[in-house]
């Protein structure tokens, strides 16, 4: 880990200046939104991965998210099983989503 963001203006400027491989997310963050950062991440560092945690489980979140540029997305209370596993598989390139009623990854 390189670096925490209290809020979405935060975690652009860090993304920025670490570089990241991957970047782990909330959909509500702070003064700017996570599918808005994560946007912005995705323009700028086009190498850098997405990976978000949410407790959002609404299919239209994990599809925003997706359009946004993420590459996983972790329930909230799945996090103790799920987030390094998701860590791993998006560093790897593969697209990783928590067990979600109804939901698939982006190409299932």
């Amino acid at each position: 880990m390189v670096g925490e963001a209290a809020n979405g203006r935060e975690a652009l400027v860090l993304a920025e200046y670490h570089r990241p491989e991957v970047v782990v997310l909330e959909v509500d963050l702070e003064l700017v939104r996570g599918i808005d950062v994560a946007r912005a991440i995705c323009a700028r560092e086009p190498m850098t991965r997405i990976l978000f945690v949410s407790s959002l489980s609404d299919e239209s979140y994990v599809e925003e998210a997706f359009r946004a540029g993420a590459r996983g997305y972790v329930l909230e209370n799945l996090v103790q099983t799920d987030l390094l596993p998701a860590i791993s598989a998006v560093a790897e390139g593969t697209v990783f989503v928590s067990s979600l009623a109804g939901c698939t990854a982006p190409g299932e």
